[in-house]
């Protein structure tokens, strides 16, 4: 199974590359539209090992640096 925060369940996140910017050329059916590569890179999560407060108790868990930031500013 994949890492994803315990808290919120974040996982990571999958997006284009776009190799140059062809919103213009695609409007005008301009020959760099179509030549373009389009490949698919994908955005990690900062995740860092926190105790985190289960029904079971307290227990280390995978946790995301925005729900950390909150849990340590309480």
């Amino acid at each position: 199974m994949a890492k994803s925060c315990a808290i919120c369940g974040k996982t990571r996140m999958a997006g284009g590359n776009r190799r140059h910017n062809t919103t213009s050329n695609i409007s005008r059916k301009g020959a760099w539209g179509h030549r373009a590569t389009r490949t698919t890179r994908s955005w990690q999560l900062n995740l860092r090992k926190a105790l985190v407060a289960t029904n079971k108790g307290v227990s280390k868990e995978w946790v995301c640096m925005k729900c950390y930031k909150k849990a340590s500013a309480k």
